[in-house]
C-alpha cells in the first residue's frame, strides 16, 4: 500500500476539515456582505422594523459561520498531528457549543425573518439581485445544515 492507514486518515480528516472550512467561511464572507449592503434608511418604519430583524440575523449568522472556520481549523489541526489529541476534543466541544445555540438559531430566526417579509426580504434592498442571493444562500446554508447535523 502506498499509504499507511494513518496517513489515509489523516487524509480524511485533513478533506473534512477543509470541507467544514470552506463551507462555513463562504458563508460567513456570503453573509457579511449582505449584511453590509442592506440599506434600511429607503423603507417605511413598518418594513423597516422587519428589514432590521433581518439585517441583524445576517449580521449573526456572518459572525456564527466565521466562528465555526476557527474552530474546524482547530479541530483538524487537532485531529492531524498525534500529539495534539487533546486539541481535538476542546475545539470539538467549542464547535459543538458553537453550532447547536449559535448555527442553529441563525439559521432558524433568518428563514423565520425571511418568511416574515412580504416579498422574502426584496424590500430590505436597493438591488434585488441582493434580496435574491441572500434567499439562495440561506436555502443552501438549510440544505448543508440538513446534511451536516
Amino acid at each position: 500500500a502506498v499509504l499507511e492507514d494513518i496517513d489515509n486518515d489523516k487524509l480524511v480528516i485533513f478533506a473534512i476539515g477543509l470541507m467544514m472550512m470552506i463551507q462555513n467561511f463562504s458563508f460567513a464572507k456570503t453573509y457579511w456582505d449582505l449584511y453590509t449592503h442592506l440599506d434600511l434608511t429607503h423603507i417605511d418604519m413598518y418594513t423597516g422594523q422587519k428589514c432590521r430583524d433581518v439585517w441583524w440575523w445576517l449580521g449573526y449568522s456572518a459572525i456564527v459561520c466565521a466562528i465555526e472556520v476557527l474552530f474546524a481549523c482547530g479541530m483538524m489541526l487537532g485531529g492531524w498531528f498525534d500529539s495534539s489529541k487533546m486539541w481535538f476534543w476542546i475545539f470539538w466541544i467549542l464547535h459543538a457549543v458553537d453550532a447547536v445555540p449559535g448555527y442553529t438559531v441563525a439559521v432558524i430566526f433568518l428563514g423565520k425573518s425571511l418568511k416574515a417579509m412580504e416579498n422574502s426580504g426584496l424590500e430590505c434592498f436597493a438591488n434585488d439581485s441582493f434580496a435574491h442571493a441572500m434567499n439562495a444562500t440561506w436555502k443552501t446554508q438549510v440544505a448543508f445544515y440538513f446534511f451536516y447535523v
